[in-house]
């Protein structure tokens, strides 16, 4: 029953993107090589050097790094809360 409503999914997936794809194909076919080769999305990324510019991954590495030793912080002062047998106090076990 989950692999029929699966492939249900699949096709009419499928069948939707080939529609948009065939409503667009008369605008993608009217577009000239030179109109693509100048545009602004282009120029910008040969401008910027990239889709992954060196200063992006360096502020996404320092943000990453800065949540990470949060999280440890914070995990190192909920550890001193919880007694070794918090789990047996908690199932009534002694």
């Amino acid at each position: 029953m989950l692999e029929l409503v699966a492939l249900i999914i699949f096709f009419v997936g499928f069948i939707g993107m080939a529609v948009i794809i065939a409503k667009k194909m008369p605008a993608l076919a009217e577009l000239s090589p030179e109109k693509t080769k100048d545009s602004v999305f282009f120029r910008g990324i040969k401008k910027k050097g990239g889709l992954f510019m060196k200063g992006a991954i360096s502020k996404t590495s320092r943000k990453t790094k800065n949540y990470l030793s949060k999280f440890r912080q914070i995990s190192l002062e909920n550890k001193d809360k919880f007694s070794d047998d918090f789990w047996k106090k908690i199932r009534g076990e002694k």
